[in-house]
Formats: C-alpha cells, structure tokens, sequence
C-alpha cells in the first residue's frame, strides 16, 4: 500500500519480499496506469526507501482517510 495523489494505493509486490515499514519514504517506478478499482492497483517495478518512518510523518487529512478506511487504527 501507498500513498498516491493523498489516496491510498495497492502496489503488487509479485511476492518480493521486502522490509518496507508504514510511514516510509519511497520512491516508486510502476506501470503508466491505476487500475480502476478501490483501492487503485499497479504494478511496481522498482521501490527505493529514501527514509524509514511511521504513521506520524502522514499529514492529518491521510490519516483520518486510512483510519476511515480501517487501514491504521
């Protein structure tokens, strides 16, 4: 999951395993286009972590809309 645009977003991960951490800085290279579903999906095809962090470095309007949406409580 990520934040696209102040939306969450679905990344498929195509079973990589990674360390990646709520709150994380990244920088993502994915396919040209969201699928239209909800949450938006696309397809990654590489992620760089710039910086670790958590839920508190979200601005208050993407937290109420991932806690709204039950993703963080």
């Amino acid at each position: 999951m990520m934040i696209y645009d102040g939306y969450p977003a679905y990344l498929h991960n195509n079973n990589r395993k990674t360390d990646f951490q709520t709150g994380d800085l990244i920088i993502v290279v994915h396919e040209s286009s969201f699928a239209q579903s909800f949450p938006p999906q696309t397809n990654r095809h590489f992620i760089l972590r710039l910086k670790r962090g958590s839920v508190a470095d979200f601005s208050p309007d993407v937290r109420e809309e991932l806690e709204r949406l039950g993703y963080i409580k």
